[in-house]
């Protein structure tokens, strides 16, 4: 049952992602929608590093010490929000001189 959650909730979240890309082909010119495949493209990339980081590193932690699984879920999200912080803040802060470059 809890798979078929995941599943469900997965294939939602690509079903709104495609028609989020559709309505904003329709309403964006060419070049605002290029601009926002760009954008989106580096923070899937950023979001994917995280995540995926995240996941690997917790699981590596609690098949050596299961008896410890909540300690280190609790840890992971307090450095991930650290971590995220200090990216967004660098994003905000680069993104006049990114977008100076595009």
């Amino acid at each position: 049952a809890h798979a078929l959650r995941i599943g469900v909730a997965k294939l939602v979240f690509l079903a709104s992602g495609y028609a989020g890309i559709a309505l904003l082909s329709r309403f964006l010119t060419t070049e605002e929608f290029g601009s926002y495949s760009v954008v989106m493209g580096v923070a899937a990339l950023i979001n994917m590093i995280l995540i995926n980081g995240t996941l690997q590193t917790v699981s590596r932690f609690v098949a050596a010490h299961p008896e410890q699984a909540g300690a280190v879920r609790r840890r992971a999200f307090a450095y991930q929000a650290l971590f995220v912080s200090v990216v967004a803040g660098g994003m905000l802060l680069s993104a006049d001189g990114v977008a100076a470059l595009l």
